[in-house]
């Protein structure tokens, strides 16, 4: 399992990232978990 993920995120996916994806990816043991906003549409700060 890796220890850290990074997530190319969006406005039409968020909700599943910061909950599904975000409890799976903890329940198996990844450390962390980042999420990119390439074009900044709900991630304020890049």
């Amino acid at each position: 399992m890796p220890s850290v993920i990074f997530e190319v995120t969006s406005p039409s996916t968020k909700k599943n990232d910061l909950t599904t994806k975000r409890d799976l990816y903890k329940q198996l043991g990844v450390q962390e978990y980042w999420l990119f906003d390439p074009k900044a549409e709900w991630i304020p700060e890049q």
